[in-house]
């Protein structure tokens, strides 16, 4: 065989045999690909259907195309079936309800939204939808994709034949009614089938307002019977708001209210009586009274001087066990822990601390003031004698308050400066003026002083004053 590189060797000759009188083939292009379907696996005497002979041909549509493969024995027909699309292609159906939310005996509209993105039209398209039990399909409003809608399945399903989709995006609206069914939440979701095997045989509806791939749910409100009766607590000393909104939208209530709620401060019944849905139903409101809690404090003001703690001792009552108790404190770090019954206090500013407290029933709260003494406390004395080793025999500043000194000066009458320091704790005695400027004795007589301080809330003051240096 002179085509191969070993010499001498046989030259064979493969025969090929196709049984089948009929092949069926798929093909997906994309619109941007060169659209060329390959028939010289099949023979070698080919026909295309417009009558060519070469073994490739190139698709100009999406469609069904046919290649016969002629033989002394018999031919084959080979069907393509050819489908081009945009890439990404894509086809998919929203579905939204509206209103979503509603009573028994109303109806609602289905609005099946279509968007076919690929740039093909489609025909022989089947829709089907079955409706939840207690719905009934009543109508189409609007029906832009034609077909046939079939009537033999009665009204629970929606389902229509032949429909034609072509690109673009457009809405299938259906008027559905709701039954007389107990409330509850019922979820739905639609089909549309017999798109080309590459794309997908089918699409199932999806909720435009969720982010995730799922049903679309209609909530059905008002009474399960033709009377209910709701059991809520009422804990003592407050008021309660009663909500008909969940069981109609047309109301009267036991005072002849309207209105879609009611304010009540008592326990007892409180009939509620709905005309929405498919007749009048009644709601009973049955308030009985919840365990009692009770905080309070022995006082509930009282005044701190700056710098002071305060431990504080609220006083709790409570026919069960109480469950939690927690502090608030409006600046925040004031207090020593806001979990702990007794705690700490010791604030800058005047201040409320409110304890919360419940028995997981019911709750109750209270409130303790705390005013804060600002008044600067400063004992400053008028004379003193260095020869005396004792407090007198020195100057120095001496207050109950908290607060750093930033800054001592004494002057003489001059403005000369004898004395000076900074940045010490006003409650320590261990920094003085012994009377001496430097290494040398100050005269006797009356000097100057100026104390510049600050204080635990971060207000700095200036104090002036005359010390009287005896020798």
């Amino acid at each position: 065989n002179p085509r191969t590189n070993s010499a001498k060797d046989q030259t064979t000759i493969e025969v090929k045999r196709i049984d089948e009188d009929s092949i069926f083939v798929k093909y997906f292009f994309c619109r941007d690909d060169d659209p060329i379907i390959d028939g010289s696996q099949f023979g070698n005497d080919l026909r295309w259907e417009d009558g060519t002979t070469e073994p490739v041909f190139t698709v100009p549509e999406t469609g069904t195309y046919y290649l016969e493969s002629r033989s002394a024995c018999k031919t084959t027909v080979i069907v393509f079936n050819v489908t081009i699309a945009n890439c990404p292609y894509n086809i998919k159906m929203d579905l939204s309800i509206d209103p979503d939310t509603l009573f028994p005996c109303s109806t609602t509209e289905y609005y099946f939204v279509i968007d076919n993105d690929t740039g093909n039209e489609y025909s022989d398209i089947e829709f089907l939808d079955t409706l939840p039990e207690g719905f009934q399909f009543r109508e189409l409003l609007k029906n832009p994709y034609g077909g046939d809608l079939d009537e033999d399945n009665g009204n629970s399903i929606i389902h229509i034949r032949d429909m034609t989709i072509p690109d673009g995006i457009d809405t299938i609206i259906a008027l559905v009614e709701i039954g007389d069914i107990d409330p509850d939440t019922f979820p739905n979701r639609a089909v549309i089938k017999n798109f080309p095997s590459d794309l997908g045989r089918f699409r199932v509806s999806d909720n435009p307002e969720t982010q995730g791939h799922d049903d679309t749910d209609v909530i059905v409100l008002g009474v399960s019977s033709d009377s209910s009766f709701v059991d809520l607590i009422l804990c003592r000393g407050e008021r309660m708001i009663l909500d008909g909104s969940p069981y109609g939208n047309s109301f009267e209530w036991f005072n002849g209210s309207n209105e879609s709620e009611v304010e009540i401060d008592e326990i007892g019944i409180y009939e509620l009586k709905v005309f929405s849905g498919c007749e009048i139903a009644y709601v009973f409101f049955q308030i009985e009274e919840g365990d009692e809690i009770r905080v309070e404090f022995e006082t509930n003001i009282t005044e701190i001087h700056l710098g002071d703690s305060l431990q504080l001792f609220p006083m709790i009552y409570s026919e069960n066990a109480v469950t939690n108790f927690l502090w608030y404190d409006p600046q925040d770090s004031t207090i020593q822990c806001t979990d702990c019954l007794n705690p700490f206090i010791r604030p800058f500013f005047d201040n409320v601390y409110t304890i919360y407290v419940d028995n997981e029933v019911c709750r109750d709260s209270a409130s303790f003031v705390v005013n804060v003494d600002k008044t600067r406390k400063l004992y400053v004395p008028n004379i003193f004698d260095p020869k005396l080793y004792d407090e007198n025999g020195r100057f120095y500043l001496q207050s109950p308050d908290y607060g750093i000194v930033r800054e001592l000066v004494v002057l003489d009458r001059w403005g000369t400066v004898m004395f000076e320091t900074y940045n010490f704790d006003i409650q320590t005695n261990d920094v003085y003026w012994d009377g001496y400027s430097g290494n040398y004795k100050a005269p006797q007589g009356v000097y100057v002083w100026k104390a510049r301080i600050e204080f635990l809330d971060g207000v700095q003051e200036v104090f002036y004053g005359n010390i009287t240096l005896l020798r």
